[in-house]
């Protein structure tokens, strides 16, 4: 987890409600293992798949650097109702990996293209305590996931959305024990 500059602005709405502002300027993204070092991604679910080509060109990723347009920006609406801590968010932001897109031109060079694409993320949180537990739910749909495909339409990507979700349980046995 690397920190990120950005701005942050909360409004109180009221005596119930909280509206959080991102504005994150930080065009940081990850940076992958050289080749033969010892973190190089060898998984062939995740290095793309260059077939029976000869010539493959790797292509150096464009990354967004205009601090105002490429910026990643969310909202968070809080509340407590009833009992239960709920939240909305949203961010709109660049995925921290390129997608690797792969085709071939007209010399027959497969060409590996990373580019770095934006996605929509929603979602929302909820957590209430009873007596010694403590229930905790998270819900998220991201609009655009950029995953590696072995058809050779979309330049070797399949685009798609994801939805996930996490439920847990915290028990406080006594004030030293959780």
């Amino acid at each position: 987890r690397i920190p990120l500059w950005m701005a942050n602005w909360e409004l109180p709405l009221g005596t119930a409600a909280n509206l959080q502002m991102l504005w994150i300027p930080d065009l940081s993204y990850d940076e992958l293992a050289e080749v033969g070092t010892p973190f190089f991604v060898t998984s062939a679910q995740l290095v793309p798949d260059i077939g029976s080509a000869l010539n493959v060109q790797l292509l150096e990723p464009e990354k967004p650097n205009n601090v105002w347009r490429d910026a990643d920006w969310g909202l968070k609406l809080s509340s407590l109702i009833g009992n239960w801590d709920v939240s909305v968010q949203y961010l709109y932001h660049y995925g921290d990996t390129p997608a690797f897109y792969s085709y071939q031109n007209d010399d027959l060079v497969t060409v590996v293209d990373p580019r770095y694409e934006r996605t929509h993320l929603a979602g929302t949180t909820f957590s209430n305590t009873f007596s010694a537990f403590t229930v905790r739910a998270e819900l998220a749909y991201k609009s655009d996931t950029f995953q590696i495909s072995r058809a050779s339409d979309n330049d070797g990507i399949a685009n798609s959305s994801e939805f996930s979700s996490v439920l847990g349980l915290d028990w406080q046995a006594s004030s030293e024990v959780l």
